[in-house]
Formats: C-alpha cells, structure tokens, sequence
C-alpha cells in the first residue's frame, strides 16, 4: 500500500508538473502573440504613415507640375508674342524697320529702314505680364544708356590667301 501512496504522490507532483509547464507555455504564446499583434500594429501605422506621405508626396508634386506647366506656358506665350508684337495694332514701328533677336534683346529696331533713311536704331526689348528685364539685359541696357556702342566692320577676304609664297 505505501507503494501505491508513494505512486500517487510521484503521478499527482508530475501532474502538477505538467500543468506549470502547460500554463507556462500558454503564457508564453499568448505574451508571443502580444508582441507579434504590438508588431503589427506598428507596422500597420508605419504603413498608414507611408501612404499618407506618400499621397501627400503626389499632391504636391501635382502642385509643382501645374505650376510648372503654367510657368512654361506664361514663358512659351511670351515668346510667340515677342516674334509676333510687330504686327499688332498698336506697336508703334514698321513691321519690316524690325530685326528680332531673341536674345539678349529682342529686336533691334532700323527706324525709317523702310523708307530708305534709317533715323534711328532703337534696341526693343518686349516683356509680358509682370516679367523683368533679366541681369544680362539689364546689363545691356546700362551699356546701351551709358552711350558704349561701336560701329565696326569686319572684312572678309574670300579669295585664297598665299601662305610661304605659295597659293593654297
């Protein structure tokens, strides 16, 4: 009988084993399944936060790219105007007295050209909207104001020059 006991005692200590080590073992997974539900929970704010960035990331590129195209368009307008402002109404000089340049002025204008007597040269710069003059064009017109203009010819010799006393 005091085997039977002692029996008892070994199966019920092992029992009580088993269910410290069960229940240390639900614990354990259920503190696991705490971190892994933290950790996706994070990872699911990290994910909002990125979608959020990122739609705001195109929002404002959406911004950037219409201000460009209005931009472009403003710079585009202005240019056709430039080469076409000679032929509006109220331009105040003949159409054929007007060279366009483009840059770094728009047009040099050869007042009285037309007629046979130039009177008059006029540098013509043609700006649109708020534009402003840029630094190298109001660098030219400081020039051009500080009266630092020069005629000058440039000869071109087209016939075939002698070079050490022989023709080329």
């Amino acid at each position: 009988m005091n085997y039977l006991i002692i029996l008892l005692i070994v199966l019920g200590v092992i029992i009580v084993f088993l269910l410290i080590g069960i229940n240390y073992l639900i614990n354990e997974r259920k503190r696991k399944d705490k971190v892994i539900a933290d950790k996706e929970r994070i990872i699911g704010e990290k994910i909002e936060l990125i979608e959020n960035s990122k739609e705001a990331h195109r929002k404002e590129l959406l911004i950037h790219r219409d201000d460009a195209v209005k931009r472009s368009r403003s710079v585009l307008e202005g240019k056709i105007s430039e080469q076409l402002v000679p032929y509006f109404p109220d331009f105040k000089y003949e159409p054929s007295d007007c060279k366009f340049l483009g840059s770094p002025i728009d047009f040099v204008v050869f007042k009285g050209l037309s007629t046979g007597v130039v009177e008059e040269v006029i540098f013509l710069e043609i700006k649109t909207g708020k534009s402003k003059l840029s630094s190298r064009e109001t660098e030219l017109k400081k020039a051009i104001e500080d009266k630092k203009i020069t005629w000058e010819m440039h000869q071109i010799n087209l016939k075939a020059e002698e070079k050490n006393g022989k023709e080329t």
